[in-house]
């Protein structure tokens, strides 16, 4: 991604109303948001529709981008909090009437918009606005009041004549915006849009204040017009640079907290139920790597699949631990000839977000699987680790080495700037001692008996290891397992610790027991 010059990019936002449009987003991310947007995962927004950094993690990823944050911390200061975020849609030959945000159009405050265009953004479908415009000290919708001239009214060209009646210098800016561009506005400025390309337009409205300002909600009900109306609600707010707490509304994000910081070790249980699925969860909470990781084990009985085919945006990987199950593939929701992989223990299969998945049990036997489910900010890397199955060739293997690995896979994905897979054969005796790594590692045992994190564990388990925590293995008699390395955007420092870490402990144990009466899972 490209950043502004250092020299005068204030000093032009301030006499302009804007900076951009400047590339931003990888067409990678803007693949992952359009995605996301038809998917229906978005978050309800909190209170009101502008409600939705507090409560959308993508969203909120997006919105404190490190050079993002550079930009608005030159423009702003040294104190910032994100008021507003939402997705801008527009159909086919759809206009937004000229106007100025009525949150942000006080004559002295400090705002600062930012538009990114996602999907169909071109000259012909994005925002528009009139350059020094934020310099008149009225908004839009007071000039028009003045002028009695109604809000369906209200053209680019009246808008640039009265601009040009007060300020000499105003200027008509319809850019050639692309996917992915990012332009920052003050928030004062006269803006709108007519959808002219013939395609629906979505875009991303990030909006900010400094510490200092206030922001009140508009009473849409009562009018969009001139003198404004407001509601008693504050919006809910985040702190994205230094500190904003007189804010009435800031809001703790949940899901910066529950760091799983704690080694965890699960062997697996089962007892019969008569579910056809049943899973349980191992871990759940942000790690090192990402925002969000979910593993759980899960026991699918013959016949049955624990959902339709679906996309989603969390990232995937699915272990099979014991039986044969069936992975449907398809390319859509009503493709009519999915791709279909039969998986046997130790075989797994790579979802990157969006792919078409499911799993089904076609066999006469329960299927027991490992699932890893994670998602975080985007991180904007130019090439992804595509979606796969991987056989497990290690099994059979002959071992000439007390300690032996074997290189699976390795690739960037949205939301970690690494993910690595290998499979490691032992030995008895065979291992190593204690050491830290810098990103967080997850083995998952599939064959025989280790001795690792001061016990001895049997065949199938899951071990997690967080980032710069100390962890060692030894093998008792031949043993196979696989590792899965995430490397992510912020890792542990050289003593463990990140920011808002918290304790998370487990104490429960499951142990598989494969044999024509597992159906459900017990806590020991």
């Amino acid at each position: 991604m490209n950043s502004f010059p250092a020299s005068g990019f204030k000093k032009a936002f301030e006499r302009m109303g804007h900076v951009g449009p400047i590339p931003f987003l990888t067409k990678a991310e803007c693949q992952l948001l359009q995605n996301y947007i038809r998917s229906g995962e978005v978050r309800k927004p909190m209170v009101w529709g502008k409600g939705l950094a507090p409560c959308d993690r993508l969203v909120h990823g997006l919105a404190t981008r490190s050079e993002l944050l550079k930009w608005l911390a030159e423009l702003l200061g040294p104190h910032v909090y994100l008021w507003g975020a939402q997705v801008v849609s527009k159909k086919a030959g759809e206009a937004h009437p000229w106007h100025t945000d009525i949150e942000t159009s006080a004559p002295h405050g400090r705002f600062v918009s930012v538009w990114i265009g996602i999907e169909n953004t071109s000259a012909e479908s994005a925002l528009q606005y009139i350059s020094g415009s934020h310099r008149i000290g009225k908004p839009l919708q007071q000039v028009a009041e003045e002028r009695q001239v109604a809000r369906p009214d209200r053209t680019p060209e009246r808008a640039l004549a009265w601009a040009k009646d007060i300020i000499a210098d105003a200027d008509l800016v319809m850019g050639d915006v692309r996917d992915g561009d990012a332009i920052l506005f003050d928030g004062r400025i006269w803006h709108g849009s007519l959808n002219v390309s013939g395609r629906p337009r979505h875009a991303v409205l990030l909006q900010y204040a400094a510490a200092d300002q206030r922001v009140r909600i508009p009473d849409l009900a009562k009018t969009y017009n001139w003198p404004f109306a407001y509601r008693t609600e504050v919006p809910p707010a985040v702190t994205v640079l230094g500190r904003a707490r007189g804010y009435p509304n800031l809001v703790e994000l949940a899901h910066r907290r529950n760091l799983l910081e704690q080694p965890v070790l699960k062997p697996v249980k089962a007892v019969p139920d008569g579910k056809p699925w049943t899973p349980h969860s191992v871990m759940d909470g942000r790690i090192a790597a990402v925002a969000k990781l979910g593993v759980h084990f899960s026991l699918l009985q013959p016949g049955h699949s624990p959902h339709a085919p679906h996309a989603h945006v969390d990232e995937e990987i699915l272990i099979v631990i014991d039986g044969e199950a069936e992975v449907v593939l398809p390319n859509s929701a009503d493709d009519p000839a999915p791709t279909i992989e039969r998986l046997y223990p130790g075989d797994f299969t790579y979802y990157p977000s969006h792919r078409w998945h499911t799993i089904r049990n076609a066999s006469a036997s329960p299927v027991l699987y490992l699932m890893l489910k994670w998602n975080g900010a985007s991180l904007g890397m130019p090439s992804h680790a595509p979606a796969g199955v991987f056989r497990d060739d290690t099994h059979s293997r002959r071992v000439g080495k007390p300690f032996e690995t074997k290189f699976v896979f390795e690739g960037a994905t949205h939301f970690l700037k690494k993910l690595h897979v290998h499979r490691s054969m032992l030995l008895s005796g065979g291992g190593y001692a204690e050491h830290a790594d810098p990103y967080d590692v997850m083995i998952v045992l599939l064959e025989g008996m280790v001795h690792t994190m001061g016990r001895t564990i049997e065949a199938p388990a899951f071990l997690y290891h967080p980032a710069e925590t100390l962890h060692g293995i030894r093998a008792r008699g031949r043993a196979r397992y696989l590792v899965i390395e995430m490397h992510g955007g912020q890792q542990a420092d050289r003593r463990g610790r990140t920011r808002e870490r918290t304790q998370w402990s487990t104490t429960d144990e499951f142990t598989y027991v494969p044999g024509q009466n597992w159906r459900a899972w017990r806590v020991s």
